[in-house]
């Protein structure tokens, strides 16, 4: 994630990473969704072995691609010393709303199927092809928050513009888990899917805090955040249903996006003082 991050940094202006992130953020729902919808089938078909299987040879693939069609940016510059990001308090804030955005996001993709097969009765492919679908929509998303970001010439207020809207659509969805199916599912699709469109913008944000040379650890510190929110996220969740029911466990998690919003405030007013100055390159 971080070396990618930094190949978009060192090949694309600034008018254009908004989108080159956003291309590049896409990539990972996409994949997840050819994992929804191609796994369950082959391990119903097969042996449950092949599924590790399966996505050890899609990493040799994507090894291979990396290897033929990925090159390094051309260096501008002196090598640069010392901490740098790992003292930017603004890199860890983002950090925060990041890790704030990406916990429901993992709730998504954790336990949207469980969530439908279990308590809903949808069958298995079915579910998988509801998270699928999620995460197809949310890597278009991706793409068009980049692009607007581009446009906009920022990155701090459309995520936190999105962010606003998670939290929103996360308000909504709960009251309609018990809605025929026919009225949850589109529900899910939208509110599920915005979830996704957020990611582009906080990768490109992080690596434009940094100074040149340096977006690569602003990257890997906003990195660390989401997955370590992550792995905290599925048996928090879990237990936040037990405890409470599934409507519950989400409107719980629709604060996330709230409380991003609200800590992202200082960093839109610097990102718009640095635009203006044009230190942003």
């Amino acid at each position: 994630n971080v070396a990618s991050g930094r190949v978009v940094m060192g090949w694309f202006r600034f008018t254009e990473r908004g989108t080159a992130f956003g291309l590049r953020q896409a990539a990972v729902p996409l994949g997840g969704a050819v994992a929804a919808v191609s796994l369950p089938a082959l391990v119903a078909v097969t042996d449950p072995r092949y599924g590790p299987l399966a996505l050890g040879l899609a990493c040799i693939v994507a090894a291979g691609a990396c290897a033929i069609w990925l090159r390094d940016p051309p260096v501008h510059g002196e090598r640069v010393r010392g901490w740098g990001p790992l003292r930017d308090r603004r890199v860890y804030r983002l950090a925060g709303g990041s890790a704030l955005l990406v916990a429901l996001q993992a709730a998504v993709i954790g336990f949207t199927v469980l969530f439908l097969h279990g308590v809903r009765g949808v069958p298995e492919v079915g579910a998988g092809v509801v998270l699928a679908a999620i995460q197809v929509i949310g890597l278009v998303l991706r793409v068009i928050a980049g692009r607007w970001s581009d446009r906009l010439r920022r990155r701090i207020a459309p995520l936190r513009w999105t962010a606003l809207t998670i939290a929103a659509a996360w308000v909504v969805a709960p009251l309609l888990f018990g809605a025929p199916l026919v009225l949850l599912v589109p529900v899910l699709l939208t509110a599920g899917s915005l979830s996704f469109a957020w990611n582009g913008l906080s990768f490109n944000a992080a690596a434009e805090l940094a100074e040149p040379g340096r977006s690569g650890t602003a990257i890997a510190v906003q990195q660390t955040a989401l997955f370590g929110m992550a792995a905290v996220v599925s048996p928090a969740f879990g237990w936040l249903v037990e405890a409470t029911s599934w409507q519950g466990a989400f409107l719980i998690m629709a604060v996330g996006p709230l409380a991003a919003w609200w800590l992202l405030r200082p960093l839109q007013a610097e990102e718009a003082d640095r635009v203006a100055l044009g230190s942003a390159t």
